[in-house]
């Protein structure tokens, strides 16, 4: 058990399902209470219904400014503070190279997987500000956001951001006690990565090429992605921000 978390506050945004859900069980079951957030509020509720612990479900678009506000003011309500902070919202982009990409679909992932997530972690930073005594951040990004991606350029911009955040946040606020780290996740087998692998139904033969790229021979299940996010928000980590911890199965050491 990691003490340190017993009774902290944290929020999971896209918590419905893959990794955030994951996440969500797992902080629950090292005693936090959990917002879970998702724009899918059946999604959220059945989460919620799963939790060991404590927790409230909100169906709101973590991406937008009404939303983000929503969810703070709910747990301030419900619980009174924050402790914690896990940001997951993203989408993909429609597959091409970068000259063929349509703007409106690059800013639908921009708008999504960057600027949401940037809103989510200035209002989480301004309320541990106003709190005064620190506080723990993880931002999803990806492997996209350490290397280049082929036919998916908006979602790499996208996830490079996130680990810009991430680094410029930690520097800023570290004298306060907060933390801030990025998780970068290789292949992990959530519903978001089979239906980008299965757009055009190859799904089965794209998984099984990206598998053998593996050096463990496998994608990640979101519960693996969940426990190096929830040990990052806990005080095992105390020494560690602005970091991008890669949990890739030695993806990125295979070239």
């Amino acid at each position: 058990m990691l003490s340190s978390l017993n009774s902290k506050v944290a929020i999971v945004t896209a918590a419905g399902a893959g990794i955030g859900g994951a996440t969500a069980k797992r902080l629950s079951r090292e005693g936090a209470m959990v917002v879970v957030v998702d724009i899918n509020g059946d999604a959220a509720e059945k989460i919620v219904a799963d939790l060991p612990g404590e927790g409230i479900a909100l169906g709101v678009d973590a991406a937008t400014p009404d939303g983000v506000e929503s969810y703070v003011q709910a747990a301030l309500e419900r619980f009174g503070r924050i402790d914690l902070a896990h940001f997951n919202v993203g989408v993909g982009n429609n597959p091409g190279f970068t000259g063929d990409i349509q703007l409106d679909d690059y800013d639908r992932v921009m708008d999504i997987s960057l600027r949401g997530n940037f809103l989510g972690l200035r209002a989480i930073l301004r309320q541990f500000v106003s709190q005064g005594d620190g506080g723990a951040i993880v931002m999803t990004s990806s492997l996209a956001g350490v290397n280049g991606g082929v036919a998916a350029s908006p979602y790499t911009a996208a996830k490079h951001g996130i680990v810009g955040l991430t680094k410029s946040a930690a520097a800023e606020y570290g004298a306060q006690g907060i933390r801030v780290n990025a998780v970068c996740p290789g292949f992990v087998d959530t519903e978001l990565l089979r239906n980008d692998l299965n757009f055009d139904g190859g799904g089965a033969e794209r998984r099984k090429a990206l598998e053998a790229r593996v050096p463990l021979g496998r994608f990640a299940n979101p519960d693996e992605i969940a426990a190096t996010a929830v040990w990052l928000l806990s005080d095992e980590a105390s020494y560690v921000s602005g970091t991008t911890l890669v949990v890739d199965g030695a993806i990125t050491s295979a070239v």
